[in-house]
């Protein structure tokens, strides 16, 4: 996505993406996709999407240090990417487990093992995550510190 997590773009890309994530299991099921051989290769395109997710978070990080998501397309960008890899996620599970297409089953399989290893092999992914994650307390912290002081 051209722009990285700084673009409007971006953001309108990622939550379409989060809302195909949202989705998948209900579309992973649906008998016309079923029939038309449509659910590996849609399932395919939106974990696709999901690593380059990954990829725009990652922008976050340069230079061997965090920038923060200053303006609110950045705070959004970098939450509807987090919500989408984990609605990819939970979605895939029932499609792994109880999907009757081999194809499917396999192709859900390896999309969600390329997420988590995305998750647990990415240094730079690891220390963003993370960042963002302890970001609203450290926050909090410093408010209620300089509240303190006046």
């Amino acid at each position: 996505v051209s722009g990285g997590i700084h673009s409007e773009i971006t953001l309108s890309a990622m939550s379409i993406l989060c809302s195909l994530s949202m989705q998948v299991t209900r579309h992973a099921f649906d008998p016309k996709l079923i029939s038309g051989g449509l659910v590996p290769p849609q399932i395919e395109t939106i974990g696709e999407g999901v690593m380059v997710g990954f990829e725009v978070l990652s922008t976050l990080y340069s230079g061997g240090e965090m920038s923060f998501p200053l303006s609110k397309i950045q705070i959004a960008s970098a939450h509807i990417i987090i919500s989408s890899i984990t609605a990819m996620l939970v979605g895939l599970k029932p499609v792994i487990y109880l999907h009757e297409d081999d194809a499917a089953r396999n192709t859900s399989y390896s999309i969600r093992n390329d997420i988590i290893e995305a998750l647990t092999t990415s240094t730079v992914v690891g220390k963003v995550i993370a960042f963002l994650a302890s970001s609203p307390i450290s926050l909090n912290l410093i408010k209620s510190k300089s509240s303190v002081k006046e």
